[in-house]
């Protein structure tokens, strides 16, 4: 079942210095995403791909971290293509998209870290729906004191080439890996979408899953997943969707910190009235939107 949250996406990005987005907002407590230029293209176009971060009451994109990056590709028909750019550089990458069909933009990063109060790393676990960690943490973790975290992403965003064909996505291999199996060209912003989380390739029930609409602000909605790893949402607004979960458990032998957290998330497009007409060059990405508000 669906719920509401008080959270609220951002209609436009706010132009802040990367440091102080790292100062401001903890890298724990947002979500990550992917944001291609176009989800809809015909086939030979080259498409630039935002990294955006946001932790539902403001936007940012973030410049290409070729020190983060272990994979960056897109996955079309005929194999994956490296997305490419230019450490520093915004949009964080490019990629040309030549075969008809649905194309997985995945990005993968490696781990980083970060460390917070115990009362803030526990007032997390309860927005990102971790409830399960708070009994863990009461036999092994010392509280009032700094929380060590380590944390990865595990970003796809769907894109099609060719009008009229199907939007459909597949697994890819990620350690926390947001899959749907319906074809989201046939669903038009009127019926329920079934999505599948996956954790080193099996189904993950009892995580958060959070539906957000990235076309304007918008409220966030919520479902935990089923024992087959499973949750669906009525996405019933054309435009760009955000799919997004977390998942938290202890750190490997050799990785220095008390938890390990990954980050999944899933972007696309749907067309709801306008059918497969294409390309889509109104709806500005979240680095368009970051150079509009500069």
């Amino acid at each position: 079942m669906e719920r509401q949250s008080l959270r609220r996406a951002p209609a436009t990005c706010h132009a802040l210095a990367l440091a102080s987005v790292i100062v401001a907002m903890p890298a724990t407590a947002h979500e990550f995403w992917l944001e291609p230029a176009q989800f809809a293209v015909v086939p030979g176009t080259p498409v630039a791909v935002s990294v955006c971060v946001g932790d539902g009451n403001s936007t940012q994109v973030l410049p290409r971290d070729d020190s983060r990056i272990e994979q960056f590709v897109a996955w079309g028909p005929a194999g994956p293509r490296d997305v490419v750019g230019r450490d520093g550089a915004n949009p964080a990458g490019f990629v040309r998209i030549d075969d008809a069909g649905t194309h997985v933009i995945v990005y993968r990063s490696n781990r980083a870290f970060t460390a917070q109060a115990d009362t803030a790393f526990v007032a997390y676990l309860h927005e990102d729906g971790l409830e399960s960690i708070l009994p863990l943490r009461a036999q092994q973790d010392q509280p009032e004191r700094q929380v060590r975290e380590s944390y990865s992403r595990y970003a796809k965003a769907l894109v099609r080439a060719g009008a009229g064909g199907a939007i459909v996505d597949r697994p890819v291999g990620l350690a926390l890996e947001l899959v749907t199996q319906s074809d989201l060209s046939k669903v038009a912003g009127t019926g329920a979408v079934t999505f599948q989380l996956l954790y080193q390739g099996q189904p993950l029930a009892g995580a958060l899953l959070k539906a957000m609409w990235l076309g304007g602000p918008t409220a966030e909605r919520a479902a935990r997943s089923d024992a087959d790893g499973r949750a669906s949402f009525s996405l019933d607004q054309p435009g760009p969707w955000r799919i997004s979960a977390v998942h938290m458990t202890r750190p490997p032998a050799g990785v220095d910190a008390e938890w390990d957290s990954l980050w999944a998330s899933l972007t696309f497009e749907l067309d709801g009235d306008r059918g497969a007409t294409m390309p889509r060059h109104d709806r500005p990405t979240c680095q368009q939107r970051l150079l509009a508000d500069g």
